[in-house]
């Protein structure tokens, strides 16, 4: 698989990458959101019942002044498209979000419940998190969060 590079430097390790994107994105998001307060956000797909449920991959929405744009293993997305374009939905897809992690468990149900690769994904997940934060400079002090509604 190859990654898209437009990351403003941010170079992670190609088994972070997959680790991150193969299976255990939640835990990278939810590690993120504890640091930040940022919403856990994941593509929708509606279920046999009309109700939808979040899909494929788990991110978090990062404030920027022009907007709210992804934040992932990847790095800080720059733009919402090419991101929603690189994972392969279409920007009228659609995603959901949620502002507690127990929200976002209760949507999800048992596939965000545990590691998919390994519970070493806990540990490198706080690992990469605060990398990200650092990289971008972001301070994750919750008095110096902005939680977006």
């Amino acid at each position: 698989m190859s990654y898209p590079d437009q990351h403003d430097g941010w170079n992670p390790r190609s088994a972070d990458v997959e680790r991150f994107t193969e299976g255990d994105c939640h835990l990278l998001a939810r590690a993120i959101h504890k640091r930040t307060g940022w919403p856990l956000c994941a593509f929708k797909l509606a279920d046999s019942c009309g109700n939808y449920i979040p899909v494929d991959h788990c991110f978090v929405h990062a404030p920027l002044p022009d907007g709210q744009v992804p934040f992932d293993v990847m790095g800080l997305w720059r733009s919402t498209y090419a991101f929603n374009n690189w994972w392969g939905y279409s920007s009228s897809g659609g995603i959901l979000i949620y502002d507690t992690w127990n929200a976002f468990l209760a949507a999800g149900g048992d596939i965000w419940a545990t590691p998919a690769i390994s519970s070493y994904s806990y540990a490198r997940a706080g690992v990469i998190a605060e990398r990200l934060l650092s990289h971008y400079e972001i301070d994750p002090r919750p008095e110096n969060v902005t939680f977006l509604r």
